[in-house]
């Protein structure tokens, strides 16, 4: 059942969007609504983090500013948590 639904509500989109012309302005909110979910996700996430979380974020967001490359944002996050995890903090 759930799949179901899960199904419904991805293929609904493509359904009610194939008739609207979207103009720039919805072009441009529908580009950003994904980032915009993670980005909930991830602060909703924080709220109840420990400092390792926070601070694996942190280096994140650090390392995406200068690079520009989610790849190395990511491996810089997990290195984060991970080394915190092993030195035992």
């Amino acid at each position: 059942m759930v799949a179901v639904l899960v199904y419904a509500t991805r293929a609904i989109g493509p359904v009610l969007m194939a008739g609207v012309d979207p103009t720039p302005r919805l072009r441009r909110f529908l580009d950003t609504l994904a980032a915009s979910v993670i980005a909930a996700i991830v602060a909703t996430a924080l709220i109840e983090a420990g400092l390792r979380e926070i601070a694996a974020a942190a280096a994140t967001v650090l390392v995406m500013v200068l690079s520009r490359s989610a790849v190395w944002a990511m491996m810089a996050g997990t290195a984060i948590a991970a080394l915190w995890t092993n030195i035992g903090m």
